[in-house]
């Protein structure tokens, strides 16, 4: 889409993973086609194309374009993709939108789950509420501008917003010490090659991370050149010197970040309006967004499944009706709510009642919200008891549920759950920014058509 010279982050090679651990599923289930589950991508381009390749779904020409070749296999995606700790969330919906249409076209699937990250991002852009009713406004100044994804929508501002902002004293004051390399970047700097000095002559380090170490060093200085290069250039637009600028992350200071989500919350009409033309993909991708899924016997969420979950899914399953069909009005009703507050304002005012709002608020916080309650799966509730433990895994046995997977947290390949219903977290080997890249095998499990999920 022409922003890929934008991308700080270098292609790093991941070997194909071997899934050696096996989970033989209800094979009297009905499969047409392999599923692929992948973890989160925190917003990495290179990570999120890191894990199509790893099962050889895609492949790239010299131009680094995308094409699937997948045929019919499903893919779900478990969410954290936009508002993460990179900024290039948008760069992957647009592809996710692009090889979906392919993916369709030969029989193929790709379904994509919000999370925790994903909420924050959708918050920022549309104004209601971050979790836990928090306003927006409020958590701009502590734990939104901690993730740099969440500032992507930057890139939309005018021109005008943008010289602005850059020409604000004490975010001049930041560009100069970036631009003559005194800021507190080279400071990171110094004390991670450092770090990697140590690493390097420690023989009981794993020299796998030690390299991984390494590569967020590299990063760091691919981004900071790209800025001063990018700054410096009386070509460039200033959309482009954002998007730059947004590549140093959460290494730039707090208030220079604060300051700029202030200023896409107070142009956020103006932005929408502007992704609408330029790149429309992003919101169908947003609109499109779902709380869970089911392919098959695997019911696929972002956080660990919880009894209040199940209980909205039922609710919403009428006489005649399968769970299946509750899931589907689950996620119908969600992208409802957000198609509207990606509508022109002023909006409709009676077309969300307090009760709808109400409802809405309520499905993010069950399913997306990063409370603890949403980290712990019902099997491991301590509130629980062991009767009903037992009745929710046998309900969900009768609703043909053979197996869970989630990401959002990294349990180490550990299977939960217990023997009848096994839960997996597939967040692991997912790019974590400033943490490096990860040496762990991309976050994947594969389900095939003879019913074995596979993981490793």
């Amino acid at each position: 889409d022409g922003r890929s010279e934008k991308l700080r982050y270098q292609k790093f090679e991941i070997d194909r993973p071997v899934l050696t651990k096996k989970i033989e599923l209800d094979t009297s289930k009905e499969r047409t086609s392999p599923h692929e589950v992948f973890g989160d991508s925190n917003g990495s381009y290179v990570g999120f194309v890191a894990h199509l390749e790893s099962r050889g779904l895609v492949e790239q020409d010299e131009q680094k374009t995308l094409s699937w070749k997948g045929g019919t296999t499903k893919v779900t995606f478990l969410g954290d993709i936009l508002g993460d700790r990179a900024p290039e969330g948008e760069h992957i919906y647009t592809a996710l939108m692009k090889l979906r249409e392919e993916a369709r076209s030969v029989g193929g699937e790709i379904t994509w789950l919000a999370g925790n990250h994903d909420n924050m991002f959708n918050a920022v852009l549309f104004g209601f509420t971050s979790e836990k009713n928090v306003p927006v406004e409020k958590d701009m100044e502590n734990r939104l501008t901690s993730y740099i994804g969440n500032l992507e929508p930057a890139r939309y501002l005018s021109e005008e917003s943008i010289t602005n902002y850059f020409n604000d004293d004490s975010i001049s004051s930041t560009i100069t010490s970036l631009l003559n390399n005194q800021s507190s970047i080279t400071t990171t700097l110094d004390r991670r090659k450092k770090v990697y000095a140590l690493l390097q002559n420690n023989p009981s380090i794993d020299r796998a991370q030690a390299e991984n170490y390494v590569a967020s060093i590299t990063e760091l200085e691919n981004s900071l050149t790209l800025f001063q290069n990018t700054y410096t250039d009386p070509t460039k637009s200033s959309q482009e010197k954002i998007a730059a600028f947004l590549s140093l992350g959460d290494n730039l200071p707090k208030h220079v970040l604060v300051k700029l989500g202030k200023e896409i919350l107070k142009n956020r009409s103006s932005i929408i309006e502007s992704i609408k033309k330029e790149n429309p993909l992003l919101l169908e991708g947003i609109y499109q967004q779902n709380l869970v899924t089911i392919e098959a016997d695997v019911l696929s969420c972002h956080t660990n499944l919880t009894k209040n979950m199940i209980l909205l899914i039922e609710r919403q399953v009428s006489p005649g009706e399968t769970f299946a069909d509750g899931v589907r009005k689950v996620n119908t009703y969600y992208q409802k709510i957000l198609r509207w507050y990606g509508s022109p304002e002023p909006r409709n005012p009676s077309a969300l009642k307090d009760e709808q709002l109400s409802y809405f608020n309520t499905l993010r916080d069950e399913f997306i919200s990063t409370s603890s309650e949403s980290r712990i799966n019902f099997t491991e509730n301590t509130h629980l008891s062991d009767t009903e433990k037992s009745e929710i895994t046998q309900r969900l046995k009768q609703y043909g549920i053979s197996a869970i997977l989630h990401g959002h947290n990294d349990e180490n390949g550990e299977t939960k759950g217990g023997a009848f219903i096994p839960i997996l977290s597939i967040d692991r080997g997912a790019y974590k920014g400033s943490e490096g890249v990860s040496n762990q095998p991309t976050a994947v499990a594969s389900v095939s058509t003879e019913g074995v999920l596979s993981y490793y």
